[in-house]
């Protein structure tokens, strides 16, 4: 590994859960973290690494770490997880964490959506396990975040994403329209969905999109958000 490494790619054959700490260690003394763009690690098998030797790598573009649900959810992305990331890698174009999402009702809430939307601007691909259920409660309430973890307030602008794998994300199909209004407030390009169970979402994102249509609470722009 030298110090100009700028991508890593791995598909094991087999898998050391300590992978990832023996990656860091090494990539750190060649200096890698100074140089290294893009991370993937691709695996058949279900996995539930340790993120946080991945935060020294703040160059990071783009982070893929793909692995199994099958035989039962392996995920356990959640939004500390999710932050520790955004914070870490502001640089972030493509992120994903796992395989398409499974029907299992887990991930990431609005609370990661609006951190990675607010903090890598430039994310255009996103796949991570996240509860559309937050999506739906952040819709009805007054508790949708306003400021960050560190106390700045929220400036979700236009962030890049336009692809946003959902797979099996289960949704209730009479919620599909709070649904979509609550992604377009956090990620305002997004155009591209991969699943036909949220065909009206996809339909409504399409019909907001040629409209040039802006999202109101109430009939009043909400400026938290900066929409």
């Amino acid at each position: 590994m030298g110090q100009g490494l700028k991508s890593w790619s791995l598909s094991p054959s087999t898998l050391d859960d300590d992978f990832l700490a023996e990656f860091e260690c090494v990539a750190l003394a060649a200096s890698a973290q100074n140089t290294l763009s893009s991370f993937r690690f691709l695996t058949s098998r279900s996995w539930d690494p340790n993120y946080r030797y991945l935060l020294s790598f703040k160059q990071l573009k783009e982070l893929e770490i793909q692995f199994s649900c099958g035989g039962g959810c392996s995920s356990r992305v959640d939004d500390g997880i999710i932050i520790s990331l955004a914070r870490a890698m502001p640089k972030l174009e493509i992120l994903k964490i796992g395989g398409a999402p499974c029907g299992t009702a887990t991930g990431a809430t609005v609370n990661g959506l609006i951190c990675l939307a607010s903090r890598c601007p430039n994310l255009s691909k996103l796949r991570i396990h996240f509860q559309a259920s937050s999506l739906i409660d952040a819709a009805t309430s007054a508790a949708t975040p306003t400021t960050l973890d560190d106390g700045r307030i929220v400036r979700r602008k236009e962030c890049a994403l336009t692809g946003l794998v959902v797979g099996e994300t289960p949704i209730p199909a009479e919620s599909a329209l709070t649904v979509t209004l609550m992604l377009l407030r956090i990620f305002p390009r997004i155009v591209e969905y991969t699943n036909r169970e949220w065909k009206t979402v996809v339909k409504t994102i399409e019909d907001f999109g040629r409209m040039g249509a802006f999202v109101h609470r109430s009939g009043k722009t909400d400026p938290s958000l900066q929409l």
